[in-house]
């Protein structure tokens, strides 16, 4: 690789890895502002309140045109599980950190 390449390699790696790492950080930076929300999800999911909402939309008392995905199984559970996993992420993250160093 010539150095003209070279410098246009990095260049595109550099501008690569800028946006990366913004878009890391607003993503994070979201995500720990929404840190509550999610215990407040976890906490309704399986709660009393939850189950009777869940009958009461069973039994079309929830009027059709409300968003109630919060009532699917699915949702929560796949977000929850989610939520797990990125946490495992960042913790492995961590870790590696720690021995790099």
């Amino acid at each position: 690789m010539d150095q003209i390449e070279r410098i246009k390699l990095m260049e595109r790696n550099l501008n690569d890895s800028i946006k990366a790492v913004r878009d890391l950080q607003d993503a994070l930076n979201h995500y720990i502002g929404t840190s509550e929300q999610i215990e407040e999800v976890s906490a309704y999911y399986g709660s009393k309140e939850w189950f009777q909402d869940f009958e009461d939309d069973r039994k079309h008392k929830i009027p059709k045109d409300l968003n109630r995905g919060v009532l699917s199984e699915d949702g929560i559970h796949t977000m929850l599980i989610d939520n797990f996993e990125l946490k495992q992420k960042i913790r492995s993250m961590q870790i590696k950190d720690k021995m790099d160093e």
